[in-house]
């Protein structure tokens, strides 16, 4: 790695103790392909190659090498479809391949894909069978792409013309890279279906822009600008070798996929920049993911959690590191589990399964955890510890209720948020 190595801990009290317990955990060894997520998401893929329809909407001569390929996981988008195709056909930069991977979908949304990319010879429409995530379809574009950088776009969103050529011009100026970080746009989907901006959402800015840096140094800068990390895997660009050299491959069918990868494919990365220019255009509507949660979304996030921890206790990274994550994987647990807005969300024995589920198997470390971690988070830990071994939350749940979440409201009205 570059200058800024995370250094080997020491007096941290972080211990390595991955314990190998399913392709979940696996995912998270030492980035070696072992028995890994990676793998198994191979296995799967290799059954669904031989299993997806061939149809691959390639008319003409075949696309050679192009530098960057955009794969679009898309399941149920069919009345998202054409303006997602149209935002790519329309690029600026015309040199590009396209993978459409479409899940089984009983919307019409693969009869879409073809017949809005019949002719051209930089889509390829594949047919997946159903997974229930998004995983499946992007470990096949990073298994089968093309292209040299993988740029991920979901089904129902959209980019901006100039997005190719800006990507191009970047590792122009910047060498090869691992991670070109970029920035996005969120709108919420209005009941005519027209959209609203509802603002920008991004890592880094302009005030990094011109700097190279590793994955951890982009953590830890995150940090210092007083935010935490946006896991979104499509708010960047990626080196696929890159993504294969360290067998970087989402768990198949897990929902909220990015809060678990984008942590690792961060960490190995060893040359990141910054482009400062918001390409990708994110579609908030009640079919989104992260709108329409269902009783397994809980599990697959303690999931998510519970695989992060083991990872991160496996490997070396320096305390501002540990600060990073730490803050953001507790904020994310807060959130879900007890935010008012969530916690009545998702079936009460569904959420209190799933919070048993990760502290009986991360409930040891929650303490060392949160010693990296803000103080209003450290408060928590014994609140919640107390619930794990007594199964009583009634004070976990006042802490957040009345307490925690009031007050981070009141310190965002403070600031102008």
């Amino acid at each position: 790695m570059a200058a800024a190595v995370p250094a080997r801990e020491g007096s941290s009290g972080f211990s390595c103790c991955t314990v190998c317990r399913s392709c979940r955990c696996c995912a998270m060894q030492n980035g070696r392909r072992t028995r890994s997520a990676g793998d198994a998401a191979g296995t799967r893929e290799r059954c669904s190659d031989m299993q997806h329809s061939e149809s691959e909407t390639t008319m003409g001569d075949a696309v050679t090498q192009p530098e960057f390929s955009i794969v679009v996981p898309a399941c149920n988008v069919g009345r998202y479809a054409k303006d997602m195709i149209a935002s790519i056909r329309n690029q600026t930069d015309p040199d590009f391949e396209a993978l459409l991977v479409v899940e089984e979908s009983t919307d019409g949304t693969l009869e879409i894909c073809r017949a809005e990319t019949a002719g051209d010879a930089r889509f390829r429409v594949i047919s997946l069978p159903r997974s229930g995530s998004a995983s499946n379809s992007r470990n096949y574009g990073i298994r089968h792409a093309a292209g040299k950088y993988l740029v991920f776009l979901d089904g129902d969103d959209w980019i901006e013309p100039e997005s190719i050529g800006r990507f191009r011009e970047a590792v122009r100026e910047y060498g090869e890279l691992d991670i070109l970080f970029a920035c996005g746009s969120e709108y919420g989907e209005r009941p005519d279906g027209g959209c609203r901006y509802l603002g920008r959402f991004l890592n880094l800015d302009g005030a990094d822009a011109g700097k190279i840096m590793t994955g951890n140094e982009a953590a830890v800068r995150v940090l210092r600008a007083g935010r935490l990390p946006s896991v979104c895997v499509c708010l960047s660009v990626y080196r696929r070798e890159f993504l294969l050299e360290h067998a970087l491959f989402q768990v198949p069918g897990m929902r909220h996929e990015d809060l678990e990868w984008v942590p690792r494919v961060w960490y190995f990365a060893e040359r990141t920049a910054v482009l400062d220019y918001s390409f990708v255009n994110y579609r908030k509507h009640a079919g989104s993911v992260t709108t329409s949660l269902i009783p397994q979304s809980i599990h697959d996030i303690a999931a998510a959690l519970d695989a992060l921890f083991d990872f991160w206790f496996s490997h070396d990274a320096s305390g501002e590191l540990r600060r990073v994550w730490a803050s953001h994987w507790l904020s994310v647990f807060f959130w879900y589990f007890y935010h008012p807005q969530y916690i009545v969300k998702f079936p009460e024995k569904d959420r209190r399964e799933a919070f048993f589920e990760f502290f009986n198997r991360q409930g040891h470390r929650c303490r060392e955890v949160a010693r990296h971690a803000p103080r209003a988070k450290r408060l928590a830990t014994p609140l919640l510890l107390l619930a794990w071994k007594t199964g009583w939350e009634y004070p976990v749940r006042c802490y957040f209720r009345y307490l925690y979440y009031p007050l981070i409201a009141l310190k965002g009205k403070a600031a102008g948020k």
